[in-house]
């Protein structure tokens, strides 16, 4: 699948969220941290419902939900709370195995999203998510994806590393922080457009390479970051005429 800029999570305080249990937990829906999670309180047993809901101030219109570190065998995402509103492709799913899934619905414009879940990957367990993200859709997608050696992803440390007096090292890790170089060798027109338009907001957005299909795993990155650097997608990578353009990205993780 297509690297993808996607709009910010429309997910951004606890007052959006209700539960139908574990609301101490509901910051970690959006913290941004995969491994912590919302999890169930006495909700295990499969066939039990337990429910995340997000509710928006106002109308709002949405076309991508990206569930991250989740252990839901079989649930449904409907919105509005109304069991007939279904999204395109109907969003209820059983048997799955996967922990990281994303869905590109048909744009819809909801008040609310309720996600009911049943069945857990190992049955009678409580249910958990790591991160939910709904977003109103796509600022770029990828013509083509950059090859293995062009797509450069790091993870970088926060803290301090020190030799000692008897040449031994100490690594003090707060935090760490994505970043990721990748260089295009072919862009087509209207992706350079759209990366154009997104360089100019200069506002951050999130990142998500290797998107799944509707039924398939994916790795699980979803990165808010921002674009540094200047803007040389428009260097001709042939000739004007035929040859399309190239270029590079520079994509560094925003504070959370």
């Amino acid at each position: 699948m297509a690297f993808t800029f996607h709009n910010r999570n429309l997910i951004n305080t606890s007052s959006q969220i209700y539960l139908s249990s574990g609301s101490g937990t509901a910051i970690n829906l959006f913290d941004r941290k995969t491994n912590s999670k919302w999890t169930s309180v006495g909700e295990s047993t499969d066939g039990t419902t337990a429910t995340v809901s997000i509710v928006f101030n106002s109308a709002t219109a949405i076309s991508d939900i990206i569930l991250v570190n989740h252990n839901f065998s079989a649930f449904n995402i409907i919105y509005d709370s109304n069991t007939a509103n279904r999204f395109t492709p109907d969003l209820s799913v059983t048997g799955n195995t996967f922990s990281n899934t994303s869905y590109s619905v048909g744009t819809t414009t909801v008040n609310s999203i309720d996600i009911n879940i049943w069945n857990t990957h190992i049955a009678d367990t409580e249910k958990f998510l790591g991160e939910l993200t709904i977003t109103k859709g796509s600022l770029v997608v990828f013509g083509t994806n950059p090859n293995s050696a062009s797509y450069r992803p790091l993870k970088r440390t926060i803290g301090i590393e020190r030799q000692l007096l008897d040449g031994g090292t100490i690594n003090i890790r707060n935090d760490e922080k994505f970043s990721a170089d990748i260089t295009l060798d072919i862009v087509n027109t209207q992706t350079f457009i759209d990366l154009n338009s997104t360089w100019d907001s200069n506002s951050p957005f999130l990142f998500v390479p290797f998107p799944n299909t509707y039924t398939a795993n994916f790795e699980g990155t979803v990165k808010e970051v921002v674009w540094t650097g200047d803007f040389d997608i428009g260097q001709y990578r042939q000739n004007k005429i035929s040859g399309g353009y190239r270029g590079n990205i520079t994509l560094r993780e925003t504070p959370r």
